[in-house]
């Protein structure tokens, strides 16, 4: 049954392959991307100028550079490696998900529940860091439970150099491995684990010292300028990120609901049991999860970051959903549709702006409006200043917007120019133009996204 879920799943997402570059996507990561590809594939830090890559390790920008490379460029070539990154992603949650509970019916379940998330859904064919970065923590951990540790090993490295927060990852599994020969005291085991686990940590060391030598700093200054240490504010982004986003949005309750209930049951009949093996495998993924909220609750932090999670929360509520199958197993079926068309319905709901939800979909129509309008040929002698997010879209036909420009782009903030494009949300609603000065000459509205060309009154 899974291989028809995932074919269900492609056909429904093949539609998004099409589409342009929606915000982050342009303005930073296909944007790196698409230097790296003309000027040279590196995972060194100086492949890509610090205002694209915004200190992040690079592994992100060389697959996606690597593979238009081998293949030649095109839009759904880009959006479909990140698809089939998010079908092995799957994949993985499912054997996970059968390695930690021992059950079919349950890693199927969680399987499901992972393809209906908005904010995996929304995220499974964006060139972003999030669903690479999801990808390799879960392989790393699964392979770890596996005893296979060069692969474990592996996975955790591509964390580290896909996104810095792989490093909650590489602690996660020292920490484990010290767990563990406390139980054991298998010394010699645990003395090759220690060194083999140690090198995702001196790799990311190793990128930091690099990105030192390149840019005379060891992480984004603009990033560590967002750290809030403070004890209120990490309580206050605790509840306002993780577990919100985890146990609440997106019809995400009525799964927290039958979690609650399952758990309520089990301890009424006592059936809450667990073998040493089984409190080993759960250690390191409540080690990985501790550390990647306490992480986050400092570090800048967005929304869609948090997809990195939903793959174990969809493995707690799908053994959660299987646990009713001991009365019934139609029971168990029917919560997991109702759980479903709760996601379902939130899909395209939510904020305006946003890249956990189908609402992109709107920005981009929105966008592709404008730019057919002002690509129609009757600004073919004007020159049109662009703003975020819709600067590199205008100079690159690659970006999916423009085949053939018949216009003038300036992006380097003039502001003396008669027209402007720009979007709300986006810099026109954080900065809206003096209307004294300017009037809107075209507005294209979607669904509360609304992209504007503006022009100087005479």
């Amino acid at each position: 049954m899974l291989p028809l879920a995932l074919v269900v799943f492609v056909v429904f997402k093949i539609g998004d392959l099409q589409l342009p570059y929606f915000w982050d996507e342009s303005a930073a990561y296909m944007k790196g991307a698409l230097y790296m590809l003309d000027n040279g594939i590196s995972l060194h830090p100086s492949a890509v100028p610090s205002d694209m890559s915004f200190g992040h390790p690079l592994m992100l920008h060389f697959i996606i550079a690597s593979v238009a490379k081998t293949f030649s460029y095109s839009i759904p070539l880009m959006r479909g490696t990140i698809l089939l990154v998010s079908i092995l992603l799957v994949v993985g949650v499912f054997k996970l998900s059968l390695k930690l509970t021992g059950n079919t019916l349950s890693a199927f379940f969680a399987t499901i529940l992972l393809l209906v998330q908005p904010i995996f859904f929304a995220q499974s064919a964006m060139i972003l860091l999030e669903v690479l970065l999801t990808f390799f923590i879960v392989f790393s951990i699964l392979f770890y439970l596996q005893n296979k540790y060069f692969l474990s090993v592996l996975m955790a490295t591509g964390a580290v150099l896909t996104k810095e927060t792989g490093i909650v990852l590489a602690i996660a599994l020292l920490c484990d491995v010290v767990f563990r020969f406390y139980v054991q005291r298998d010394f010699k085991s645990f003395l090759w684990k220690l060194l083999i686990y140690s090198i995702p940590l001196l790799v990311f060391g190793g990128f930091l010292l690099i990105q030192k030598n390149t840019f005379g700093w060891y992480l984004n200054p603009e990033n560590l300028g967002a750290t809030k240490p403070s004890v209120a504010h990490m309580l206050d982004r605790i509840y306002f990120y993780p577990i919100q986003i985890l146990f609440k949005d997106q019809g995400r309750f009525i799964l927290t609901l039958l979690l609650i209930l399952s758990l309520v049951l089990k301890l009424r009949q006592q059936k809450i049991k667990g073998s040493l093996e089984k409190f080993q495998q759960f250690s390191l993924i409540t080690i990985f999860i501790i550390g990647f909220v306490l992480f986050s609750s400092i570090a800048h932090n967005l929304e869609r970051y948090h997809v990195v999670l939903i793959p174990f929360a969809v493995i707690l509520f799908g053994h959660a959903i299987q646990y009713f199958t001991r009365w019934n197993e139609g029971t168990a079926w029917v919560l997991l549709i109702i759980a479903c068309s709760f996601n379902l319905h939130s899909m395209n709901k939510g904020k305006v702006l946003s890249d956990v939800s189908l609402t992109f979909r709107n920005h981009i129509k929105s966008n592709q409006k404008l730019f057919t309008y002002i690509n129609s040929g009757i600004f073919e002698n004007d020159t049109i200043g662009f703003y975020f997010p819709l600067r590199e879209a205008a100079t690159d036909p690659r970006y999916g917007y423009i085949k053939q420009q018949n216009f003038t782009a300036d992006i380097s903030g003039n502001q003396n120019l008669k027209f402007y494009a720009g979007t709300n949300p986006g810099v026109f609603d954080t900065n809206p133009p003096d209307t004294s000065v300017f009037r809107e000459a075209k507005v294209f509205k979607n669904k509360g996204v609304n992209a504007i060309l503006i022009e100087r009154r005479e």
